[in-house]
């Protein structure tokens, strides 16, 4: 209460040790579910095993998406097959435009959305019924798009359909998704540690004159959670342009003061 306390510094601080506690009923069910995978374990992880592989054969047949698979990985040690990782981008969409797509009309919720994929994670509580309806779904959402695509300008084109449910603009879904991504190469070498950001004077600069000053927050785009400026590194043209893509096509960034994106706190000069 009052202003005895910074709030702004508060929040800063809570960002570096904060977690959550899961409920006593959640730790109960952890018990439940011990012994579930001890008596039944084998047989129930054999059937999700092969839910989820009639799913990665099936969805590929689908025009304009692909799968993610242990060939497109040739440095990694192994792919987890409960996951599905689907490429939308070969269907003009967003994974954040097909993922309210999704969840609006055809009742399926994607673990979580990206600029070009979504990820789906099949479980032991997933039946046929549950593969059969996400196929049909990829199905529904290739055909309905591509005939609003292909649609001639002028009377209804751009309308009805799944176009007016769109986050971003109508134009955008008859776009690429952006390809963007703000990983240097080499990486650049922070100039400050997050400790010595963390204590060091900011200053709040518009969004735009922020390119080259050393960042002051922890920026995460969600998803996937993973921080694109961390304190002590340097603010670079290319995770500016890509954080706001991320918020353009709808998805969260967590992290900033100022939430529209619109300011940067950065370290005074």
């Amino acid at each position: 209460q009052g202003d005895r306390i910074d709030r702004n510094r508060l929040s800063k601080a809570l960002q570096l040790v904060q977690s959550t506690s899961p409920s006593y009923i959640l730790l109960a069910s952890l018990d439940a579910a011990r012994q579930q995978m001890a008596l039944h374990g084998e047989a129930l992880m054999a059937k999700t095993l092969q839910l989820a592989d009639a799913a990665r054969k099936q969805i590929p047949h689908v025009p304009g998406l692909s799968v993610l698979s242990s060939v497109q990985l040739p440095r990694c040690f192994s792919l987890d097959r409960t996951r599905l990782t689907v490429t939308v981008s070969g269907l003009g969409l967003t994974g954040f435009e097909v993922d309210d797509i999704f969840d609006r009309y055809l009742g399926v919720q994607a673990e979580f959305p990206s600029l070009q994929h979504l990820t789906f994670i099949i479980s032991l509580g997933n039946t046929a019924a549950d593969i059969d309806q996400l196929v049909q779904a990829f199905t529904t959402l290739a055909t309905e798009y591509r005939r609003n695509a292909d649609s001639p300008a002028g009377a209804g084109a751009g309308r009805g359909g799944f176009k007016e449910i769109s986050r971003g603009s109508a134009d955008s879904l008859v776009k690429p998704a952006p390809t963007v991504f703000p990983w240097s190469n080499p990486p650049l070498q922070p100039p400050l540690s997050p400790r010595e950001a963390f204590f060091a004077p900011t200053e709040i600069l518009p969004i735009e004159q922020a390119e080259s000053r050393i960042c002051a927050e922890l920026i995460c785009p969600y998803p996937p959670g993973i921080p694109v400026l961390l304190p002590g590194e340097i603010v670079t043209k290319s995770a500016l342009d890509y954080l706001q893509q991320i918020q353009t096509m709808g998805g969260v960034i967590s992290g900033c003061a100022d939430a529209t994106l619109k300011t940067l706190k950065v370290l005074t000069l």
